[in-house]
């Protein structure tokens, strides 16, 4: 991996709730503990059921809901435990791409505007007619029309509308974007083309890329790493291939086993995971069994 942009070490997020019928305090360990790295020009694929700390981690990385614990580094930069002030002038650097394309636009704002915001936020013009022309190169990139600039979010597709928060989101050239779930609310045939116009982007601009998705198949056609989370915590880390060829950890074959075949003699001879062995919590600390590739011990912890 080339030198990491993005370093999360023993990052943890809890949330206090109720347990009980009578209202008993306890804590819900969200994100417990995960250790991460993300290098330029690379995507990292997080995985795992819904509810497993997917989104949680991604923004606890940005700082958008600060970690409970631990730290973050963005370009050896420590950026946990920052201000919002001291924050300001890093957000430029690290950006989001949202899951609903829709909600996270806002309806009353041309898309031009939209995509103009940050430039204007982070000063980059000060010249109207250098900023309508970066407005018009980023809707290019995206593979929109120049005149998309002065129509509005609601008169466009679900695709086109993810295409104009992917311009948003790499409009101040950040190092590091977190795609939490960006494809998941389009059709297959969309998903593919922003698939690729991700790809081509990260080839063209060198962006590190977390990319959290519950569709293996997609992360697997996108990432080269591939984190595997589970009740919070990472349970196995590898390179893409390897760890569909060879998953060691029983969470991830069961994963991989909820994959559909479009082959009914392949589905007949394929064996399930039980419930049982995916609901065990396992221990933190990964262990590398091969050159890459990390596996969490295969022994649930103990009860306390």
């Amino acid at each position: 991996m080339s030198t990491p942009v993005l370093v999360a070490d023993a990052v943890c997020k809890y949330f206090s709730g109720s347990g009980s019928l009578f209202g008993a305090s306890r804590v819900i360990e969200a994100v417990d503990q995960v250790d991460l790295q993300i290098g330029a020009s690379e995507t990292l694929g997080l995985v795992g059921e819904s509810g497993s700390g997917k989104s949680t981690l991604g923004r606890a990385l940005l700082q958008l809901d600060p970690p409970t614990a631990g730290t973050v580094s963005l370009d050896g930069q420590t950026i946990s435990g920052l201000s919002n002030s001291e924050l300001r002038p890093l957000r430029r650097h690290m950006q989001m791409i949202f899951q609903d394309p829709q909600s996270s636009l806002n309806p009353r704002m041309s898309v031009g505007s939209i995509i103009a915001e940050p430039l204007q936020i982070a000063r980059e013009f000060t010249d109207r007619r250098a900023l309508r022309k970066r407005v018009q190169d980023l809707l290019d990139l995206v593979r929109l029309p120049a005149s998309a600039a002065q129509r509005y979010p609601y008169e466009f597709s679900g695709g086109q509308r993810q295409r104009i928060g992917i311009a948003r989101a790499i409009a101040l050239n950040p190092k590091l974007i977190i795609a939490d779930e960006a494809v998941s609310s389009l059709d297959v045939s969309i998903q593919a083309q922003i698939i690729n116009l991700l790809m081509d982007l990260q080839r063209e601009f060198k962006f590190a890329c977390l990319f959290i998705a519950h569709d293996l198949a997609v992360v697997r056609h996108i990432a080269d790493r591939i984190a595997v989370m589970f009740l919070g915590r990472i349970v196995e880390l590898a390179p893409s291939d390897r760890l569909f060829e060879n998953p060691r950890h029983p969470y991830t074959r069961a994963l991989l086993d909820a994959v559909p075949i479009p082959d009914p003699e392949v589905e007949a001879k394929r064996t399930r995971s039980t419930g049982p062995i995916i609901r065990r919590r396992y221990p933190a600390t990964l262990t590398e069994v091969a050159p890459g590739h990390f596996v969490a011990p295969l022994e649930p912890e103990p009860k306390p």
